[in-house]
């Protein structure tokens, strides 16, 4: 059985993978595997409406969760309590949330949607 095609030669397999068939091929795979590139995705506007909130919900999220380590990291920067003495709503953290959710629409978005 003859593995390679001489010193200096590529084998079957590397000229195969190096072909354009074979990376056209990968390429389609990659896509179907995609979510938002496959077919179903791509003729349905229902689903492709569906990935476009479902990403838009995706960011939001990511922006109110940086907004909160930000606020935790100053108040521990600066040595200040999260909380008040006894009333949750009267602590450093939560006025300074609500301050931020009056300026950032996703961080009042959640908000809102936390006190359903």
């Amino acid at each position: 059985m003859k593995g390679s095609q001489g010193k200096g030669k590529q084998g079957k397999l590397n000229k195969h993978f190096s072909s354009k068939s074979h990376k056209s091929s990968l390429q389609d795979f990659v896509n179907f595997c995609q979510g938002d590139r496959h077919i179903e995705v791509l003729w349905d506007k229902e689903v492709r409406s569906q990935l476009v909130d479902d990403e838009k919900l995706l960011q939001d999220q990511r922006e109110v969760i940086s907004i909160l380590l930000d606020i935790s990291r100053t108040l521990a920067r600066q040595g200040l309590a999260f909380r008040g003495n006894e009333n949750e709503d009267d602590g450093n953290f939560f006025q300074i949330v609500g301050l931020m959710s009056r300026h950032v629409s996703s961080l009042k978005g959640w908000i809102d949607s936390r006190a359903k």
